[in-house]
């Protein structure tokens, strides 16, 4: 079945990330997050092309003004 392949194709896309999101963990000589730190706001993270697209499609949804006030902060950090 095609959605079957997709799904399948996908699961290994994910797992093909995760070895290399591992790889560059490893290479780090600090990981910016501690335990129970929930401030992902104010870090940088991989994000796989779905949850990029899912933002994306908010972030376009959100009023003119309220992009331009996300943008702002974005061009600070």
């Amino acid at each position: 079945m095609l959605e079957k392949r997709y799904i399948e194709e996908y699961r290994a896309i994910l797992t093909k990330l995760g070895e290399c999101c591992n790889e560059a963990y490893a290479k780090l000589s600090f990981l910016p997050c501690k335990e129970s730190c929930s401030e992902c706001c104010e870090q940088f993270f991989p994000v796989s092309f779905i949850e990029a697209h899912y933002l994306s499609i908010g972030f376009k949804e959100l009023s003119r003004q309220k992009r331009r006030l996300m943008q702002k902060i974005a061009k600070k950090n």
